[in-house]
């Protein structure tokens, strides 16, 4: 990593060798003290449901809450863990129609399922004011208590016609906040930010109004989940990274698709069980993706030894083009069936897959069992490509089959993919293994131009990483932990940096549809809020 100036300044500050008066043996330096989370924010697309779908119940094993203008829908029979307050009540708080996700539930309070909408709550300063947001506080404040585990919360909000601060910090006050700018015009900004949270803290995030640029400016809020991270097994959906090195994340095996041909880790002994993939439609060919958000490489190949960086990934159809599929439901078998086979160690996997105007179910088959463990319904596309990193934890001696169907297609090339896939030990020794690597990219990464508050995170967790690595008493969850903000410090930096989101439309009939398009212009309007724009419309 290129350190910027104050990056900069702090590596010096720690080089230095003071002469003393006297030669003293001196105690080893206390590691830093870790900062209590770490933070991930992706940029959702625009339009009503662009972004597929989250299952708040899914999402949020330990609590959820979805905020429209006259409730807050949350878990139902569990002591509530996140609170939502309005900074400016008086005020009021409205509606949006057209969150760019659509929310699922199935153990909701008072209304107990709902199977998909795509509402949120818009939360206001005044009705007259043009300019700095001075006079008082107003927007919103999520808090979540301090607990003994590890826990993920997801956050998902937006504003529109204003600018604003995203301030996340300890709940406790302690460590270093961690604060973004956020801001859009005439078309709404939307976010989805993930914070991942040491055992024994709690978190406040903070948004507020700085600036409205129009009377009718306004922040939003449409849901927060709230989730234990650790076990084995566990299934979860992420955003997708800008890049992934599959020899470095994939030390154990890889495999990369383009199209029909495969590539995978070589140098593996002949006999060994491998990771595999299979066109769920008998006899159909796998189909060639040009336009995978993510770009792929790789140094330890076959049949292609060596790939500096590629977008291509693996389309698998419903019945190719067939146009009498359009609109209905899918019952035949369409789709890919990954699987790994069992290991006497634990592992993770990590696959990137998406969705481009269909649906498919993710389902997590273990040890040949006929029923799921675990059922992602993340990838809807209904317009632009949908597109998750999904990472199964297994335990010792489990094997699994990840299931992908298509359920329905809106058009008549729609389809799902799958590009690059990852299989690592994540045993005590494997996240030792994998922490060193990640520290090395980082240290060969030019993240200059990511923003303050991204670098200063990914500082912390360089040096909490590099601590919990030289205490050789470390145990496995301390490992696994620093693994995971780590990455989510480093993963955040490099979307900081990079000050652009990538989007893609995977349709067979473009051989390059891809292109990189500012924040701050991304999204059209229309109103479905009582002040006749909520932050969040049409996305």
């Amino acid at each position: 990593m290129r350190p910027g100036p104050r990056l900069l300044a702090a590596v010096i500050a720690g080089a230095l060798l003071l002469p003393t008066a006297m030669s003293l043996p001196s105690a080893p330096a206390a590691p830093p003290p870790a900062n209590p989370f770490a933070v991930t924010t992706e940029n959702l697309p625009s339009g009503s449901a662009a972004a597929g779908v989250m299952d708040l119940t899914t999402y949020g094993a330990q609590d959820w809450v979805h905020v429209t203008g006259d409730r807050i829908e949350r878990k139902a029979a569990v002591p509530p863990s996140i609170t939502v307050d309005d900074l400016n009540p008086a005020a009021g708080r409205t509606s949006l129609g057209d969150s760019p996700l659509s929310f699922r539930w199935s153990d909701g309070t008072s209304t107990p399922s709902t199977s998909g909408v795509t509402t949120g709550g818009v939360f206001h300063y005044d009705d007259t004011t043009v300019g700095p947001t001075t006079a008082h506080d107003a927007g919103y404040r999520i808090t979540v208590p301090a607990a003994d585990s590890a826990r993920r919360l997801v956050v998902v909000g937006g504003i529109w016609q204003a600018r604003g601060s995203v301030t996340i910090a300890a709940a406790d006050g302690t460590g270093t906040p961690y604060t973004t700018s956020i801001g859009a015009s005439d078309s709404a900004a939307v976010k989805h930010y993930t914070v991942t949270i040491r055992p024994g803290e709690g978190v406040v995030v903070t948004t507020k109004f700085t600036e409205k640029l129009t009377a009718n400016g306004n922040v939003s809020l449409s849901a927060a989940a709230l989730s234990p991270i650790g076990s084995d097994p566990s299934f979860t959906a992420t955003a997708a990274p800008a890049a992934l090195d599959l020899t470095a994340d994939g030390p154990d095996d890889w495999l990369h698709l383009d199209g029909p041909t495969i590539n995978r880790r070589a140098g593996v002994p002949d006999g060994t069980a491998r990771l595999a993939v299979a066109n769920r439609q008998a006899g159909a060919e796998i189909g060639t993706q040009n336009d995978n958000p993510v770009s792929y490489s790789w140094t330890n190949g076959t049949p292609t030894a060596t790939q500096p960086a590629t977008r291509h990934g693996g389309i698998f159809f419903a019945d190719g083009t067939n146009p009498d599929l359009v609109g209905v439901d899918l019952i035949a078998a369409y789709g890919y069936d990954l699987t790994v086979p069992a290991a006497a160690n634990p592992r993770t996997i990590r696959f990137v897959s998406g969705a481009w105007r269909a649906s498919a179910t993710v389902s997590v088959y273990l040890n040949g069992a006929s029923t799921p463990s675990f059922v992602s319904s993340d990838l809807v596309s209904t317009g632009a490509s949908v597109t998750r990193l999904f990472e199964l934890a297994l335990g010792v001696g489990d094997s699994a089959r990840v299931s992908t169907q298509l359920n329905r297609k809106t058009h008549e090339s729609g389809n799902v993919t799958l590009a690059g896939v990852t299989l690592a030990d994540s045993s005590a020794d494997g996240y030792r293994k994998l922490t060193t690597s990640l520290l090395d990219r980082i240290a060969a990464a030019d993240l200059t131009n990511a923003s303050d508050s991204a670098q200063r995170q990914l500082t912390g967790e360089v040096a909490s990483a590099q601590s919990t690595l030289a205490d050789t008493t470390a145990q496995r969850d301390d490992l696994r932990l620093a693994y995971l903000l780590l990455r989510a410090a480093y993963d955040d930096a490099v979307a900081s940096a990079a000050g652009a989101e990538y989007t893609s439309v995977t349709n067979p009939g473009l051989t390059s549809s891809f292109g990189w398009e500012g924040i701050s212009t991304r999204r059209s309007r229309s109103s479905t809020a009582a002040t006749g724009c909520a932050a969040g419309a049409t996305r």
